[in-house]
């Protein structure tokens, strides 16, 4: 299983061109590069298997209903071989597709910063990446929802010069726009938000936004 698992993910990633390096930094800055956390992939396979379950019961239980019914009337068992092949064959490979591309984006989420910056690449069919200069920070928000404080996890919204209070706050969209940045399912959130305080407040003081 796990060979499967591996198989799918190297061609997902040479399929997508994925970079499975983190992003690079000017030289002569020290990086700090760290990753979402593992609670924050058990957060996703959570939803992916809630979303499998729904999915499920809606589609799968009344196709699997159809062919048994098709196959106890002795009638046309082609079709029920051709209806299980086809719906519940692609249901299986689609949901085991999907599973391995959660995995890839919590792998692909990579988060680095530096004295200066702040840069963040995520996403594997769409990558996205954003660089956020410490001095131009203005605020940095904390997200949690309960699944996630449970599992002692957030994400850190940080907003810079030029993002605007009426922009979306929807962390959907939030790495859609260049002044926005989201580090997701982190661990040590307080402590993480602390360091960047820090920084943003050194760099303002120093007077080098750009």
């Amino acid at each position: 299983r796990r060979s499967v698992l591996e198989g799918v993910r190297r061609f997902l990633v040479r399929f997508f061109a994925v970079q499975t390096a983190p992003p690079e930094v000017p030289l002569g800055e020290n990086p700090e590069v760290f990753r979402a956390s593992t609670k924050h992939l058990t957060y996703l396979v959570a939803a992916w298997a809630i979303r499998q379950g729904v999915l499920t019961l809606a589609f799968l239980v009344p196709t699997i209903v159809a062919v048994v019914a098709i196959v106890m009337k002795g009638e046309h068992v082609w079709l029920a071989w051709l209806i299980g092949v086809v719906f519940i064959g692609g249901f299986v490979v689609v949901a085991f597709v999907d599973f391995v591309a959660i995995r890839l984006d919590w792998e692909m989420r990579w988060y680095v910063l530096t004295d200066r910056a702040l840069r963040i690449r995520e996403g594997v069919v769409n990558v996205r990446e954003v660089t956020l200069t410490l001095a131009n920070v203005q605020d940095l928000k904390v997200s949690q929802g309960p699944i996630q404080r449970a599992l002692g996890i957030l994400d850190l919204v940080v907003d810079t010069a030029g993002g605007g209070g009426a922009r979306s706050n929807s962390l959907k969209d939030s790495l859609d726009d260049s002044h926005r940045g989201v580090l997701r399912g982190i661990e040590r959130g307080s402590e993480i938000r602390a360091k960047l305080d820090e920084r943003v407040k050194h760099r303002k003081g120093a007077g080098l936004g750009d």
